[in-house]
């Protein structure tokens, strides 16, 4: 291994025309900004919160999809019998 082989830091040069005083102010709010940004859903734990809510909006979800699934077969049904009892009645008529 070489020393051209290690690549040097990289300075900021836009903090370079500043005094120390307000390259320190510099850095301090560029860690405050860094803290504070929000990290996609998928790169960062789940708080117990954000878990319990996600599993009330499945509940709440699935409970939806179930009760138009029960309807759509109570209408099927009813479709059925009238079908049913209207052949019955032509039948009768014949």
């Amino acid at each position: 291994m070489r020393d051209t082989d290690i690549k040097p830091l990289e300075t900021d040069s836009r903090t370079l025309n500043f005094n120390s005083s307000q390259r320190g102010y510099i850095q301090a709010a560029m860690h405050i900004a860094r803290s504070r940004v929000q990290f996609p859903r998928d790169q960062r734990a789940p708080n117990m919160n954000e878990f319990i809510d996600q599993k009330k909006e499945m509940f709440h979800a699935e409970l939806a999809y179930k009760t138009v699934q029960q309807e759509i077969t109570q209408l099927t049904e009813k479709q059925n019998a009238r079908t049913t009892v209207l052949n019955e009645s032509k039948v009768e008529l014949e």
